[in-house]
């Protein structure tokens, strides 16, 4: 077996292992796992980090998701979300008591086009969730907020892909009524497990901390809402502060990534790159590879990780509305969904993190253009 080039990798420098252990050690000593000062000081970080006005730490980005949409409180009417959305998110949908429908994306982009949006839009819209997929900001992000606001929908960025991309400089996370992050292992920033809610929103803000903990009010004791568990955890909150102090190194490292990607196959006419637009810096959480349709998708990422060690994955296939769960739930869309089936059939996504190395990434570049020179693209 050649040597393994991940798809995706947690990365701690290190510089940062030894003090990061030696904070981990003192938590242990101390004996508060939970709701310490390492939770608010990660907290912190993150908003001054978004410039927002408030961030509310969770045990996953399905919590804060969930904690959010209960504040909106979209129950009996229906929530749009990009059919090329990790599954989370219209499941947080479902478990708030809103019906999803979902919307398709521009080929170009793998976004969720406005035109879209305004398709399955009807009388029972309650709110929009758009997601910056694999950390792309999403193009139509100004036309999206003004629909929102002529419509009254709430919006929620969905930005787990994309914390560190901007547009015209101001952060992904806080164009929105909310936002939410996500920090599992293969995120730009991990905390192991966890997620992270935005908003600018006072009351929203303080819903979410009581709703994180059984709903509960001052001290800890006195229940005010219903609520259940879903703190993160004071050693997860250690890692993030760690990560995020490096945040922009990581970006940094993974636009140099795309760079050298980019250079590769810029001329190549057999697969299509997605372009981070001039006036955004794209966090480059993955590097999408769209394929022809004549490649054999299959047979192409197999020969890559048997022959070549080259590990690849995808942003999102099969698309929701076509996961099992929402075919048995009746997914609603009020429009076709033909360009996500098409495209996300025929995407994959080239290994992207900040462990890897220029020679790591040129080896890619030289084993996918290899293959496509042997006329590999001929469907098998």
């Amino acid at each position: 077996m050649p040597k393994l080039i991940r798809s995706s990798k947690p990365f701690f420098p290190e510089d940062d292992i030894e003090p990061l252990l030696a904070d981990i050690r003192r938590i242990i000593e101390e004996g508060q796992f939970r709701n310490g000062k390492n939770v608010k000081t990660f907290e912190t970080m993150v908003d001054r980090y978004i410039g927002v006005g408030g961030a509310v730490a969770f045990d996953s980005d399905s919590s804060a998701y969930e904690t959010a949409l209960r504040f909106f409180n979209p129950a009996g009417g229906e929530v749009i979300v990009c059919t090329n959305s990790f599954i989370s998110v219209p499941n947080s949908v479902v478990n708030s008591g809103g019906k999803v429908v979902f919307a398709d994306i521009k080929a170009d982009t793998l976004s969720m086009t406005s035109e879209s949006l305004l398709q399955n839009l009807t009388p029972n819209t309650r709110g929009v969730i758009v997601t910056h997929i694999a950390g792309f900001p999403n193009p139509d992000l100004k036309t999206i907020i003004k629909i929102c606001r002529d419509h009254r929908l709430f919006l929620i960025e969905d930005a787990t892909h994309a914390i560190g991309a901007t547009v015209n400089n101001q952060k992904m996370g806080s164009f929105g009524d909310a936002a939410v992050f996500a920090f599992t292992p293969t995120k730009i920033l991990t905390t192991g497990e966890g997620g992270m809610l935005i908003t600018n929103n006072s009351q929203l803000c303080e819903f979410a901390i009581r709703y994180r903990f059984y709903g509960s009010g001052p001290g800890k004791t006195d229940f005010a809402d219903l609520g259940r568990h879903m703190m993160l955890p004071e050693v997860s909150a250690v890692l993030g502060t760690y990560q995020i102090r490096r945040l922009e190194e990581f970006i940094n490292r993974r636009n140099e990534i795309a760079k050298i990607y980019n250079e590769a196959f810029k001329d190549v006419h057999s697969i299509q790159t997605i372009v981070c637009q001039s006036e955004s810096r794209c966090s480059y959480y993955k590097y999408p590879l769209i394929l022809d349709k004549k490649t054999d998708k299959k047979a192409f990422t197999k020969t890559l990780f048997e022959d070549f060690g080259i590990e690849t994955g995808n942003v999102f296939y099969p698309p929701c509305h076509l996961q099992g769960v929402y075919r048995k739930l009746g997914a609603l869309s009020y429009g076709s969904l033909a360009v996500a089936e098409d495209v996300l059939s025929r995407t994959i996504t080239l290994p992207m993190h900040a462990a890897l190395t220029d020679e790591d990434a040129l080896f890619v570049t030289e084993k996918i253009s290899q293959l496509l020179r042997a006329n590999f693209a001929v469907a098998r």
